[in-house]
């Protein structure tokens, strides 16, 4: 059985086609979060509080730290 853990990250839309192409080299998918302005306000708050109680409990890692681990992990 494979170990799967979903990974969320906010990035600037100019920065979405590099990074793209630098995650496909590394074998992840390139499917990526809808835009926030096609999300009701409703969404984008449950998506805020989903974020911060993440935050809180220690859920979150710095992204740098998130790669390292999918690099290891992997990638072969």
């Amino acid at each position: 059985m494979t170990n799967k853990a979903n990974l969320h990250a906010r990035i600037e839309p100019d920065m979405k086609e590099q990074d793209e192409d630098k995650l496909s080299n590394l074998g992840i998918s390139k499917s990526m979060p809808v835009y926030v302005s096609e999300l009701s306000d409703a969404e984008i708050d449950a998506e805020l509080e989903k974020g911060y109680a993440d935050m809180k409990s220690g859920k979150t890692k710095p992204v740098k730290s998130a790669f390292t681990d999918i690099r290891k992990n992997y990638i072969p």
